[in-house]
């Protein structure tokens, strides 16, 4: 009886494509235009647009601090002359958050949020700041500013939890005012078209960042990407997070279904 519970067990692992801490530390992110919230998820993440079934106090809406993407109901009142660059991979722009047409975006796509019901936000593409020193360093500064003061923004519209993807740059002018962080990629990074493994050193820098954010009382999420991944090296990881106190999926990239 024990053995064919491990082989149940070990099965699921293998179909599931992805694999969770515990059933209270259940996460998942799913930007499909119809969303089911699954039954004892602590985080479900999602389009605040999706036709959604479940309870959405419990559910926290996606919103982007630096990027519009091409989808978007508001694209048409994106001003092309606040446009960086385009990013091909999400079908999205990256934009001059420091604008204020960038700011009257931010608090539409807030107001819809609060008028849809949810009390939690994910703020995505935290790190595009990063982006946007890189391509114009002498404006660092404002668009470091201007992502703070939108976070801050965030932070009085909204009733529940803020949680940031990635945003190591701001991080510390925000902790006070986030409940935590989703690190994408954390096991394997994107090295031009593929994933692959980190480095022991990208590892440590990763680790470092993890036990100060759990040391602030943050909630910890981390996700991959990596495909064909044999069930030995995936207990592997989720042991690993287990250890690191965190919680991790593995998912498809596309993040619907």
């Amino acid at each position: 009886m024990l053995l064919l519970r491990i082989l149940l067990m070990i099965s699921s692992l293998y179909f599931s494509g992805c694999i969770d801490v515990a059933a209270a530390d259940i996460f998942s992110i799913n930007y499909a235009s119809k969303v089911i919230i699954p039954e004892g998820n602590g985080i479900t993440i999602l389009s605040p647009y999706a036709e959604v079934q479940g309870e959405k106090r419990r559910a926290y809406a996606y919103i982007s601090l630096t990027e519009l993407n091409s989808n978007s109901p508001l694209i048409k009142q994106l001003p092309r002359e606040i446009v960086v660059s385009e990013n091909t991979a999400w079908s999205s722009y990256l934009v001059q958050i420091d604008h204020k047409e960038w700011l009257a975006i931010i608090e539409k796509e807030l107001e819809l949020i609060l008028q849809q019901g949810y009390q939690h936000v994910f703020i995505d593409t935290v790190d595009g700041v990063e982006t946007l020193c890189q391509k114009t360093p002498d404006k660092c500064k404002s668009y470091r500013e201007s992502a703070c003061m939108l976070i801050q923004r965030i932070r009085k519209r909204m009733s529940g939890n803020l949680i940031i993807n990635r945003g190591f740059l701001i991080y510390p002018d925000i902790k006070k005012i986030v409940q935590g962080m989703l690190i994408e990629s954390f096991f394997y990074g994107k090295k031009k078209d593929r994933y692959e493994r980190r480095t022991g050193e990208e590892m440590e820098w990763l680790k470092t960042w993890v036990e100060r954010l759990r040391n602030d009382n943050k909630i910890v999420l981390t996700v991959d990407y990596a495909e064909n991944l044999a069930v030995a090296e995936k207990v592997e990881l989720q042991k690993k997070a287990r250890q690191l106190g965190i919680m991790w999926r593995l998912d498809h990239e596309s993040l619907q279904y």
